[in-house]
């Protein structure tokens, strides 16, 4: 029983700290994609 519970703290406590931290992830992955595609851009221009 003790383990039971145990268990399911854990992983109430696992998915509060994902859901905090999803969010910061995906705005830091959208941030470095539109950095690289600014420099892809510019690499793009340079080779003409």
């Amino acid at each position: 029983m003790a383990g039971d519970r145990l268990k399911k703290n854990k992983k109430s406590v696992v998915q509060g700290v994902v859901n905090e931290v999803e969010p910061e992830i995906r705005d830091t992955n959208e941030e470095e994609f539109q950095e690289k595609s600014a420099l892809e851009a510019e690499v793009e221009i340079l080779r003409v």
